[in-house]
């Protein structure tokens, strides 16, 4: 059951979809190589200039920290970053999941935390790393946050966190439940069909709305049309509700665009759209993967393969998605997923990428 629940909530590879909708014009501003570490998640500071990811060593299998400027992906020095490698070592006995939110800025900045699941027992673990030397207390212990979400759910790893972590939405057998961290205290709880677990939820970045995007036919698996309904927190109310391509979606800070997430079952493509919620106009298709090719030569210390018959696979799965503050704009990371040849000197066959989309004329 817990292999079929985490499919549902997390994979992303459904069929192609052609948007019957006025076109919104966007525009692949760039796309930077980021070596061949494979991001695992990101935080965009708060004046959007620096993206922060998380890299787990696709070869090494060493986590890292790293940032890269948005304006052209060039690394930024982070400092005590290179101090980091004791703090993220539980890493090595947990994964993390971007559709978690799993990394967020807190602490005015000052600190990222890092929300995890542990391989054996699939508790939410956290870590706390500070970026400026402070003392920094969780606002709840990894003990107490999987005792509140089992009140609710089998599954507290499927937990998704809000813009500063002190809060987090689960969906369970009959309900989608939102925490405040803070205190513990039930904020919303959202009824739904008994064992549907259809809900996936998602934050604004001011914390103040929930969006839940729901697939409309759960019977019909060729199909993921689904809605995206927004509500007021705390109180509940709902404040808006559209048709969207897909059920994984991204809200801008404004509320006026959505990027969805789309893919075919056969795992060849997956691509992203970006929807203005207000005109209902759909982008032209974003792709995530490129196409095959031979392989010319290995991506980490430019050895020659032009002698052997590999193929590059192409596929560059989405690792995390991040708005611009004033909506014009996002970033994303997409892994390389770690295709290599192994051996005595490993031969990484790709390397993981920085993007930027632009919106023009968006004031």
């Amino acid at each position: 059951m817990r292999t079929l629940v985490c499919l549902m909530m997390f994979l992303s590879l459904f069929n192609r979809v052609t948007a019957q909708s006025p076109t919104l014009p966007v525009t692949p501003t760039a796309e930077y190589n980021i070596g061949v570490d494979c991001p695992e998640a990101q935080a965009l500071t708060a004046d959007g200039a620096t993206l922060w990811v998380l890299m787990r060593g696709c070869l090494t299998r060493i986590t890292t920290l790293q940032a890269f400027n948005v304006s052209d992906g060039t690394p930024v020095e982070t400092g005590s970053a290179d101090d980091f490698s004791a703090a993220l070592e539980p890493l090595r006995t947990g994964y993390v999941d971007r559709s978690t939110n799993a990394m967020a800025f807190i602490n005015n900045g000052n600190a990222l935390s890092i929300r995890y699941i542990e391989n054996d027992t699939y508790a939410p673990r956290n870590l706390i790393l500070s970026l400026d030397s402070s003392e920094i207390e969780p606002l709840i212990t990894d003990e107490a946050l999987t005792e509140l979400l089992l009140t609710v759910t089998e599954y507290p790893e499927v937990a998704v966190y809000n813009a500063d972590h002190t809060v987090v939405g689960v969906t369970g057998t009959d309900a989608l439940t939102v925490f405040d961290l803070t205190n513990g205290e039930v904020i919303f709880s959202l009824p739904l069909e008994p064992e549907s677990y259809n809900a996936y939820p998602t934050f604004s970045q001011d914390g103040q709305t929930l969006y839940v995007g729901q697939f409309s036919d759960l019977e019909d698996m060729e199909s993921f049309a689904s809605t995206l309904t927004a509500y007021s927190l705390p109180d509940g109310e709902m404040l808006s509700r559209y048709d969207v391509l897909s059920a994984f979606v991204w809200v801008s800070p404004d509320g006026r665009y959505a990027v969805a997430e789309t893919g075919s079952n056969d795992g060849t493509s997956a691509e992203l759209y970006i929807l203005d919620l207000t005109t209902n106009a759909t982008s032209d298709v974003i792709a995530l993967y490129e196409q095959p090719r031979p392989l010319v030569a290995c991506a980490n210390d430019g050895r020659s393969m032009t002698d052997v018959d590999f193929t590059v696979s192409g596929r560059l799965g989405l690792a995390g998605l991040s708005w611009l503050p004033d909506s014009r704009g996002l970033v994303y990371t997409r892994s390389s997923g770690g295709e290599a040849s192994g051996g005595v000197r490993p031969c990484a066959f790709n390397t993981s990428r920085l993007n930027r989309i632009d919106l023009p004329g968006v004031e």
